[in-house]
């Protein structure tokens, strides 16, 4: 049978805390700067080159109001629902029909030139083919219209 050893019989060595080596201060060091250079590069804001250009591609806005295109006729119409405003944008394409009534479209495919939001009314400044103007054109004067949003 062993012996039984206590635990101050051990005769581990004594490990020491060694201090790092100058290779291993060089790369915590040169690890520190290139984290402190990524920092600096995401939080400062490059200044822009001279004369206003800015030097990467800035997204447009879109126009708010389109010209008629050639071979097409302006035409306003007013919208029955207010809310559509807020989905339609100038260069959007919807179809058209009379408010509360049940029927096909007096237009379809409308260029839409430009979203107004009138006070009693909202108002869409459309691009129309002839015909389809003068089927818009000869709805009763108060006639309100809604519109189908085109995908595209």
């Amino acid at each position: 049978m062993r012996p039984v050893r206590h635990v101050e019989d051990r005769l581990d060595p004594v490990r020491r805390l060694w201090l790092p080596t100058g290779g291993t201060l060089l790369r915590a060091g040169a690890v520190a700067a290139l984290l402190s250079l990524a920092a600096a590069l995401v939080y400062l804001e490059e200044p822009a080159p001279p004369g206003g250009a800015v030097s990467c591609p800035v997204p447009t806005p879109a126009p708010s109001r389109l010209p008629v295109p050639a071979g097409l006729v302006g035409v306003p119409v007013g919208l029955a629902d207010p809310a559509a405003l807020a989905v339609l944008r100038a260069g959007d394409r919807v179809d058209v029909y009379p408010a509360g009534v049940v029927g096909p479209a007096l237009a379809r495919g409308a260029l839409v030139l430009e979203a107004i939001g009138a006070d009693p009314a909202p108002v869409l400044y459309l691009a129309l083919a002839e015909t389809e103007a003068l089927r818009v054109a000869s709805t009763d004067p108060g006639t309100q219209f809604r519109v189908i949003v085109l995908a595209g």
